[in-house]
């Protein structure tokens, strides 16, 4: 059941990667700091989607891909946070679920994380 709902925010997280760099082309209509900036979180969620796949297909077996999939985590879930708080006159239901996919998989990477430095050989 933990390792659908993982895949489920994986999968989810892609989607708003690719949503996030299809809207970069709507939203600026020159490349600019911003543009690259907007199109380089959508890579970087693309990069933490990856590492999720990694860490759900390897498990255990690799600890290090544990530990990178939980940092990408949580620093695609504190983005977002520090994003919508400073936008708090204009709250978004789109920046909220980003900051809820995120977290979950933050969460559960932290799960994996612990289950597998406790099934480590000592």
């Amino acid at each position: 059941m933990m390792r659908r709902i993982d895949w489920t925010f994986t999968v989810v997280l892609f989607a708003f990667g690719c949503l996030h760099n299809a809207v970069a082309f709507f939203v600026f209509d020159k490349i600019t700091e911003e543009a690259l900036f907007f199109v380089g979180a959508g890579l970087a969620m693309w990069f933490a989607v990856g590492l999720n796949i990694a860490r759900l297909r390897h498990g255990a077996a690799h600890a290090d891909l544990a530990w990178l999939s939980f940092a990408a985590n949580g620093l695609l879930a504190a983005i977002p946070i520090t994003g919508v708080i400073a936008i708090v006159s204009f709250p978004s239901l789109l920046g909220w679920s980003l900051v809820a996919t995120c977290g979950g998989l933050f969460a559960l990477s932290a799960i994996d994380l612990f289950n597998t430095r406790r099934s480590a050989p000592r």
